[in-house]
């Protein structure tokens, strides 16, 4: 059972990186825009066209693009006064409860993220400013970000059904190293 889990993470671990890359490049690309729309409007007294509208919908994608990552890695906020206090019993407990809290709502998720892609992708859907951009791809991957979020909260869960207290103790070992 542990070389599927192996197998699933070597290819979910590509699928991360490059939705991280992506990302990132998103963050990037936010930087840009607000920065040229100050200076357009320090410059020229009138602000870059279409500026906002298009950092919103590039923050949702980067929005998408990083959950995966950040829950291989663990790092989604947790309270740890609770976690700090709870016995190793109710580690693993509360451990399985997060998980599958979390995989019922990366499936709705990404169920209706699909959903509303492909009707865009339908309708040809472009944004209602002066540039008309397209909105259709920004959906789709929206949608495959939180697709491969649900994806691995899916490997944690088989993860922590294999091995509930290797999971609970490399989750509580990563909140004492924080500490």
């Amino acid at each position: 059972m542990k070389s599927m889990l192996v197998s699933i993470d070597r290819y979910l671990a590509p699928l991360r990186n490059g939705a991280l890359l992506l990302a990132g490049c998103g963050l990037f690309f936010m930087a840009a825009v607000c920065t040229a729309d100050v200076v357009a409007y320090l410059l020229l007294g009138r602000p870059f066209p279409g500026a906002s509208e298009s950092v919103e919908v590039v923050l949702a994608i980067t929005f998408a693009m990083t959950l995966a990552y950040t829950q291989q890695r663990r790092e989604h906020v947790m309270v740890d006064i609770v976690v700090q206090r709870m016995s190793p019993r109710w580690l693993v407990v509360s451990s399985l409860i997060s998980c599958s809290v979390s995989l019922f709502c990366m499936v709705i998720l990404a169920w209706r993220s699909w959903t509303l892609a492909i009707e865009s992708v339908g309708a040809r859907e472009v944004s209602a400013t002066i540039l008309l951009f397209p909105i259709y791809p920004w959906k789709v991957l929206f949608a495959l970000g939180i697709t491969l979020a649900a994806l691995e909260v899916l490997r944690q869960l088989i993860q922590w059904l294999i091995d509930p207290g290797e999971y609970a103790r490399v989750h509580y070992e990563k909140q004492e190293l924080e500490l």
